[in-house]
């Protein structure tokens, strides 16, 4: 039976993973979408290839880099954790494994992340093993992430038929011991 004391610490950090994702897509991404009119990376889940990493951070120009480098990249090395606190909390709390899947999640986006940084400070030498690799890692990452969310709402969905469950049996035993208690005879 999941823990309600840990309830409100869970949504505390589920409201700052939702706002962290949200700053960085409205922010630094989206601005860095709108300089080379193309996704950055990190939201290209079927991943890149080298020519399309050369291209995109030839059309950021250096205020791009700079942008990707000083503001995306930071917030970006707190969220993988803040997520991978907030799916395996959920997790933890109804009671399901697979919490590792979310550290999987967070371990990959911080490979990217890395790898990132290295093609920013390469560039316009970006080295193919490095753009593979980050490629890589945000395929491992988009997949894992789709694997990790969908087994919250399973296990959600799960727990909420649980709870009905048992409501309805206890309701069903009170319903049946009603009905089976012999009559007080004067």
């Amino acid at each position: 039976m999941p823990d309600p004391s840990k309830l409100s610490h869970l949504i505390v950090v589920t409201a700052l993973t939702g706002a962290l994702y949200v700053a960085m897509v409205l922010g630094p991404l989206e601005a860095l979408r709108g300089l080379a009119n193309a996704p950055p990376m990190d939201m290209r889940p079927l991943g890149y290839q080298p020519s399309e990493v050369r291209a995109f951070l030839d059309a950021i120009g250096v205020a791009g880099r700079d942008l990707y480098l000083w503001r995306q990249i930071p917030m970006d090395m707190i969220y993988p954790g803040f997520l991978a606190l907030t799916l395996g909390g959920w997790l933890r709390w109804m009671g399901r494994r697979g919490a590792g899947v979310a550290l999987c999640v967070a371990l990959c986006d911080y490979v990217e992340n890395l790898l990132i940084v290295v093609m920013i400070w390469q560039f316009p030498n970006v080295p193919d093993a490095v753009v593979w690799g980050a490629s890589g890692a945000t395929m491992i990452k988009s997949g894992l992430s789709t694997v990790a969310f969908c087994w919250v709402l399973i296990a959600a969905g799960l727990s909420v038929c649980r709870s009905r469950g048992r409501q309805h049996v206890r309701l069903a035993r009170k319903r049946a011991s009603a009905d089976t208690k012999r009559p007080r005879y004067g």
